[in-house]
């Protein structure tokens, strides 16, 4: 949600909550442990690379068809309305090179896709499947140590440019050193996710403090603008305070009146990210076309554009994406001659 505010504000000129950036940095941290948590295991039991991705594209793909449908989508209406057919048609080349996720290294890294901007963190997190699928799972975790501290610095030299004032290294410009630097914080990020998981025996038998308030409280510097996030606060983010939230927050236990509002969250926070850019400017646009005066004021446009954008990011949850991803599963299932349980949770 607060990449969702920050993208939004950043739309109206307003420079606020670019903490929020590592929140990217988290989500990979977080794949990492849960991937790590699905199917070491059962990838060590019975290795199996081509089931394993494709339950990954079963899992993304369906939010990642509608993000893209919905940049083509907003591009082509604009296009009709300015009478542009030769930008309609290599709109429909945009949106063929986009379902496969080739992104545009030639750019900034935020244009890597440019019917949809957030799905930049997408493709380097299917990279970090086929990597996890392939290799990861069966190293040894001094072998991830090694893989983590060699990403380390240059995933703390992005933050020095983000957060810092001596800009180390130019890392979102649009040549290969954006996508150098998107590439390292995955794989600093993932495979960190990876070890904490690995370390939990050490700890699941001891009750670590905080709970989900510290949890709350750890994420709170992610709401500061990227001028008033310290480096060193944006570092140890990146090396304590992310993977201590995987830690503590794997021991909260659920509780009988948040556990429905956790479940809520866990089902949004996808979708939310994947297809919040498009849902904001195709509503706000929308919004100004039909003369709708508060689409000019910001924080009115605020009040209605944000709630729109989460609504209809949990209606693409319930309504298309988990319905295509049950029938997508059986059918897995049925071309590997398994009977599914029908209580089969789909991570």
């Amino acid at each position: 949600m607060l990449v969702l505010v920050m993208h939004w504000l950043d739309g109206h000129g307003i420079k606020l909550f670019g903490g929020s950036l590592l929140a990217v940095d988290y989500f990979f941290m977080l794949s990492g442990f849960v991937v790590t948590h699905a199917y070491q295991a059962k990838l060590r039991a019975s290795p199996g690379f081509g089931s394993f991705v494709a339950k990954r594209i079963i899992r993304l793909y369906p939010i990642i068809l509608i993000g893209f449908a919905l940049g083509l989508a907003r591009f082509s209406i604009m296009a009709l309305r300015n009478g542009d057919v030769l930008l309609e048609a290599r709109l429909l080349g945009e949106f063929a090179r986009s379902l496969v996720l080739i992104p545009h290294l030639e750019r900034d890294i935020g244009l890597f896709f440019p019917l949809n901007s957030a799905m930049w963190s997408l493709h380097f997190e299917f990279l970090a499947y086929i990597a996890f699928g392939l290799v990861l799972y069966r190293l040894r975790s001094k072998w991830l140590w090694a893989l983590m501290l060699a990403a380390m610095p240059w995933t703390m030299f992005w933050a020095s440019d983000v957060y810092g004032s001596t800009h180390l290294m130019v890392t979102l410009t649009g040549d290969i050193s954006g996508y150098l630097t998107g590439l390292v914080r995955v794989f600093f990020s993932f495979t960190l996710g990876m070890l904490v998981y690995r370390a939990m025996p050490r700890w699941s038998g001891r009750q670590l403090p905080g709970g989900r308030w510290l949890v709350v409280a750890l994420i709170a510097p992610l709401a500061l603008s990227a001028s008033q996030l310290p480096v060193w606060l944006a570092a140890a983010m990146l090396l304590v305070g992310f993977p201590y939230i995987l830690a503590a927050g794997s021991q909260v236990a659920e509780h009988p009146l948040l556990s429905r509002v956790d479940s809520i969250l866990g089902n949004l926070s996808y979708p939310l990210y994947a297809l919040h850019v498009p849902i904001i400017w195709t509503l706000s646009g929308m919004f100004k076309a039909l003369g709708i005066g508060f689409a000019d004021d910001t924080v009115w446009n605020g009040v209605v554009i944000l709630p729109l954008t989460i609504a209809a990011s949990y209606g693409a949850f319930a309504l298309f994406d988990r319905p295509i991803r049950r029938v997508l599963t059986e059918m897995l299932h049925a071309m590997r001659g398994e009977k599914p349980r029908a209580t089969q949770h789909i991570r």
